[in-house]
């Protein structure tokens, strides 16, 4: 499954792209892509959402794409400076 097929809560995740707009990078990648971040992070389900800190370190990971982990990704994202 790649992506780019709209699940319900992908339509959410993707809108943290503007994240972008406010400096924040955001990296969206294929599970099929042959990035070596799915390897290092451990992207085992689709969608996973990491934020990470300055030197790469996981700070939080959201797996799925339930109400209660969009709620939970968006609350963080909103406290991100």
């Amino acid at each position: 499954m790649k992506l780019t097929q709209q699940m319900p809560a992908q339509r959410s995740f993707t809108r943290y792209g503007r994240h972008n707009e406010r400096g924040i990078p955001v990296q969206e990648l294929s599970p099929d892509s042959k990035s070596e971040m799915l390897h290092r992070y451990r992207v085992l389900i689709v969608p996973t959402v990491l934020i990470l800190d300055r030197s790469g370190q996981v700070v939080f990971r959201f797996e799925g794409e339930d109400r209660q982990t969009v709620v939970a990704v968006r609350t963080q994202l909103a406290q991100l400076q």
